[in-house]
């Protein structure tokens, strides 16, 4: 008897910003910026690399985010963090929805 049930692939792993960037087409940078600033694709923990700690990214969680990042030139430092982050613009915790 063999089992017909198929399980769905594993997601992908990215270890650290390079091949998560590297893998969205952006600059490391750009992805280092968008993390600080709390705008950046969702991590599912951190590893120690090395003597390095580094988020840990799936590849759905990447694909889902790059269909919806700010775009080239985009000014993330001037949009609302959402509610209750640090925002640059409420000057404290942010009471509106991400913009």
């Amino acid at each position: 008897m063999s089992d017909t049930t198929a399980q769905a692939p594993a997601d992908r792993e990215f270890v650290g910003y390079r091949q998560a960037a590297e893998y969205l087409g952006i600059a490391k940078s750009t992805l280092n910026a968008y993390m600080g600033r709390g705008y950046g694709p969702p991590h599912r923990g951190r590893r120690v690399v090395g003597q390095y700690v580094q988020y840990v990214f799936a590849q759905s969680d990447l694909d889902e985010w790059k269909l919806t990042r700010p775009g080239q030139g985009a000014r993330t430092d001037r949009m609302h963090a959402g509610a209750g982050r640090a925002c640059p613009i409420c000057t404290g915790l942010c009471e509106l929805p991400a913009t």
